[in-house]
């Protein structure tokens, strides 16, 4: 009866495309990215935030499920969000810019509990953050898919964007420009540095749910063209994704299939067959050479110069050369931007931090994503150490932490449920034995 019980565990609820619910991938798609639509904005705010907070209302369980860590990260975050309205007025900079990005992610993190109460209600509890993990991903998949039909089929972009809003970045591109982020849209609008890395965090839960599990969680013949796709969101929407993932998700591949040297050689080498061939192809077409160019530059100046550097890496280098005190250091100067660019025209997510608040919030805020971090080593150490490089490589771009806290907060949520469900199962086929 013991081992009966085992099996149930593990593969019982184990998620797989067959199981996936269309409703609640819709759900994940529309609130994860709620398309701009041209109504009121009381009306958009009930829809992206009183929605996701009256399905956790209802579901109000699941706030007993919160551990004492879940709580402190709570307490955390929201003290953040206090201090970037209370620091402007201390400093009389009346700078709440900062706010603005903390509590839109603060908002997304309560669209994620939502969104795994839905999970859990679809699914039940036993394989609920694989389940989550999933659909996470598929819904990078199709947004990636969104963001092609958007660009190569004719009259779509008109079409969509007559219902919702485009954005007004896309206004102040140059024509060079246009054509190099041809590919940064989606339905939302402008997709870019939170896309590329949420598609790399979408590549990273495929690649643990195909290697890093005991029993794979989707099969290849899913896995190949979802993360491939995830890969292709990487190329469109920001570079430093398309190096992340390249790095966390070789060495996490390479490690998963440490004893199968033949399954790497093999996928080494049609990895890079599959990009020469699709350079090759990219180039001739002219439409999409210029994109190419700028998406490919990185490589290829380091192939022939052994240099990634391109212009927009030499900028960022210079955004570290910035005047800073040792009371702006300690303090901070209240600011995040100055006549609608960062503070100091730094786009570097570290210098961003510490010259809005100083050293307290920098240590809060980064010593709360190191602890969210650190808790993914529970889940899988390999994952953590992913998402630490993750962490590390686009807040050197520029701010990630608060786009990282509310999805590795959820997951690790989904942990401890999923964990606490089956050791009642066990405790179930013990006492069965017993009887």
């Amino acid at each position: 009866m013991k081992k009966m019980f085992q099996k149930i565990i593990a593969s019982s609820n184990n998620p797989s495309i067959s199981k996936i619910s269309f409703a609640t991938l819709i759900a994940f798609c529309f609130f994860i990215y709620t398309p701009s639509l041209k109504i009121p904005g009381v009306i958009m705010d009930i829809i992206t935030i009183g929605i996701p907070l009256f399905y956790i209302i209802l579901n109000i369980k699941i706030l007993t499920k919160f551990k004492p860590r879940q709580w402190m990260s709570v307490i955390a975050m929201l003290l953040l969000i206090a201090m970037s309205i209370v620091i402007p007025q201390l400093y009389e900079t009346m700078d709440f810019s900062y706010f603005t990005p903390l509590a839109f992610y603060f908002k997304r993190g309560i669209t994620y509990v939502a969104l795994l109460c839905l999970v859990i209600k679809r699914h039940g509890g036993e394989h609920v953050m694989n389940y989550f993990m999933l659909y996470f991903a598929l819904t990078h998949v199709i947004y990636v898919i969104s963001t092609i039909l958007l660009v190569i089929v004719p009259g779509w972009q008109d079409v969509w964007f007559t219902i919702s809003s485009k954005g007004t970045f896309f206004d102040s591109l140059s024509a060079l420009d246009a054509s190099r982020y041809m590919f940064r849209i989606g339905w939302q609008g402008f997709a870019g540095f939170h896309e590329t890395l949420c598609c790399t965090f979408s590549a990273m839960f495929l690649m643990y749910l195909r290697y890093g599990t005991r029993s794979p969680a989707i099969s290849a013949k899913w896995f190949v063209p979802a993360f491939t796709i995830c890969f292709l969101g990487n190329m469109f929407y920001g570079r430093v994704g398309l190096v992340a993932t390249l790095v966390t998700c070789s060495a996490a591949f390479i490690h998963w299939n440490r004893n199968r040297i033949k399954h790497i050689v093999f996928a080494t080498v049609t990895l890079v067959i599959l990009l020469a061939l699709g350079g090759a192809i990219l180039k001739t077409v002219p439409e999409m050479s210029d994109w190419y160019e700028w998406m490919s530059s990185p490589f290829t100046n380091l192939i022939t110069t052994g240099d990634v550097g391109d212009s927009s890496f030499n900028k960022l280098q210079k955004m570290w050369q910035v005047d800073i005190t040792e009371d702006t250091v300690m303090y901070g100067d209240g600011r995040y931007t100055n006549d609608g660019l960062y503070y100091m025209n730094t786009d570097v997510g570290f210098l961003r931090n510490i010259l809005f608040w100083g050293l307290i919030g920098f240590i809060l805020s980064y010593g709360l994503t190191v602890y969210e971090i650190m808790g993914l080593r529970r889940i899988s150490k390999v994952l953590m150490i992913q998402a630490f490089t993750v962490f590390l490589m686009f807040e050197y771009k520029g701010a990630a932490y608060y786009v990282l806290l509310p999805l590795i907060f959820v997951v690790e949520l989904a942990y401890d449920i999923e964990s606490k469900e089956k050791e009642k199962w066990q405790q179930l086929g013990v006492s069965n034995e017993e009887g």
